[in-house]
């Protein structure tokens, strides 16, 4: 069988990749080595005190955001119990079924805050323990 030069065959095309890159090649699975994660003895080097205070100045926000979602979903959360206290219960399975639902929507996205939250709340207590925003 003749093979034209102009086409290359498909065994030597790599242009495609033939299967999906794996995990440990994306970006989003790459690790941050933030001042956070780092050793004490690494974070105290003189040249590290501003990458700290960068990652102070980022993780506080994010604490105080993560925690208002968290108390915005809680009180989502007892309004649509309060909602199916008063409008849903005893009216049949399907109405019953639908609000267990939109509450498992709503619970699952308050864990996701409050992982967020902790996870800030980590990252700060070892950047700056006992520091104004713990109280």
């Amino acid at each position: 069988m003749l093979i034209s030069r102009a086409q290359p065959s498909p065994e030597t095309n790599t242009d495609i990749p033939s299967s999906p890159p794996s995990t440990e090649t994306l970006p989003e699975n790459m690790p941050l080595f933030l001042p956070s994660s780092l050793p004490s003895h690494i974070r105290a080097l003189p040249e590290m005190k501003e990458i700290c205070e960068l990652e102070h100045r980022l993780r506080e926000p994010q604490a105080d955001d993560a925690l208002a979602e968290v108390r915005r979903q809680r009180r989502v959360i007892q309004g649509l119990w309060l909602f199916k206290r008063l409008n849903i219960s005893g009216t049949g399975n399907r109405p019953n079924t639908k609000m267990i639902t939109l509450y498992k929507r709503f619970n699952k996205k308050t864990e996701r805050a409050a992982a967020k939250y902790r996870f800030a709340w980590r990252a700060l207590s070892v950047l700056d323990p006992g520091g104004s925003w713990s109280t």
